[in-house]
């Protein structure tokens, strides 16, 4: 068989392989970053119904071009609905990856409790933060809390889940989640990350033993091939490589003032004013005003360093975005693969980008890979 081709690793629900099936009749899969991605696969009936339940594992292996096999997207898929369709003599799987975990659970805690409610009122502790708070060990708390080893209800503890130990690469911040959905309060935590100024990355990979480790990433997922590296890749406009390159410039989001608000009310609330005056003397239009809610911050120090973590997020920004072609100049999984950082190149332009999402098509008409980079500076 010719390169690029599929395999499908069938496994039950610990991760014990079953069987392997090396002639899927079509497969569909796709991934981007901090969302549940899906696949689809198409296999023949070669197998009893009951080998397949609900919530059994499968990897999807894509041999490339150098005929070397990697798993595709860093991930294993779990299934969720099954198709038997009788007609077609084919079983059509529908899966979600395992990014998708945490919506299997709720953050089961009542409010005003540290469990629940991470903000420095629950905790007691004042007026100033402590590493605990750094929104990506929050995140981390609340995997523990909710999947265990520091789950109340012990029956919740999930041996096959572990996190990362804590880093503190995140802004400080506080969550109310009593009873909310883990999976949204994740995706909440991370986008206030975003908010003030440093995106974060997550999510559960496999490791050998077939369990899983929960991780949190503040600048590259993958391998660092960008211009800081000692292997840069760089893909240009004019190379082939490339298709559908956009570069914007993105001022609608971004504000030059910001007003932090502390603890307090009325005429005695708290609040420290982030002035950014090189843009704010720009024009004059220029002076562009948001609140930032920090009502939990009695130190004034504490609640500076907050408006300017959040200012800096609302910059102005030139972001780039581009299709990956699949060509002899650039083969994907070989040269790089999904979360990896590379270089584009485009109109005597550089900028690090990263491979942040994907989607395939395979089937005997051969693979359709959709490949997609994206990538941002301050302006």
């Amino acid at each position: 068989m010719e390169p690029p081709f599929y395999s499908v690793e069938i496994m039950d629900t610990g991760g014990a392989t079953i069987d392997t099936c090396w002639n899927p009749i079509s497969l569909s899969a796709g991934r981007s970053f901090n969302n549940s991605g899906s696949a689809t696969l198409e296999l023949p009936r070669d197998w009893e119904r009951s080998t397949f339940r609900h919530m059994n594992r499968f990897k999807i292996w894509r041999t490339g071009y150098d005929y070397t096999k990697r798993l595709l997207g860093d991930t294993i898929w779990f299934q969720q609905d099954f198709h038997n369709n009788i007609s077609a003599d084919k079983y059509v799987i529908e899966c979600d990856d395992a990014f998708a975990i945490p919506s299997q659970r709720v953050v089961a805690y009542t409010g005003e409790t540290m469990y629940a409610d991470k903000t420095l009122e629950a905790f007691d502790i004042g007026g100033t933060y402590t590493d605990y708070f750094h929104i990506d060990n929050l995140m981390k708390a609340y995997m523990r809390e909710n999947f265990g080893p520091d789950a109340v209800d012990t029956v919740r503890n999930n041996s096959i889940i572990t996190v990362e130990g804590n880093r503190s690469l995140a802004p400080f911040g506080e969550q109310q989640a009593g009873f909310a959905d883990l999976a949204s309060t994740l995706s909440t935590l991370s986008n206030m990350s975003a908010q003030l100024g440093m995106e974060l990355y997550y999510d559960f990979i496999p490791q050998p033993d077939s369990t899983f480790l929960f991780k949190v990433w503040n600048n590259v997922r993958g391998v660092d091939r960008g211009t800081s590296s000692l292997n840069p890749l760089i893909l240009s406009d004019n190379s082939g490589a490339l298709d559908e390159v956009v570069i914007s410039d993105l001022y609608r989001d971004s504000r030059t003032v910001c007003y932090a608000m502390g603890t307090g009310s009325g005429a005695g609330q708290l609040f420290f004013k982030v002035e950014d005056i090189t843009r704010v003397n720009a024009h004059p239009f220029a002076r562009q005003e948001f609140v930032l809610n920090a009502s939990e911050i009695s130190d004034e120090a504490v609640l500076q360093l907050y408006g300017q973590a959040a200012l800096y997020g609302r910059r102005p920004k030139r972001a780039v975005s581009a299709k990956v072609i699949d060509n002899t100049s650039f083969r994907y999984d070989e040269h790089a693969t999904y979360g990896d950082r590379v270089v584009l190149q485009a109109e005597a332009e550089t900028f690090d980008v990263q491979i942040s999402a994907f989607s395939m098509n395979f089937s005997d008409q051969g693979e359709n890979l959709d490949i997609r980079l994206t990538g941002s500076r301050p302006l």
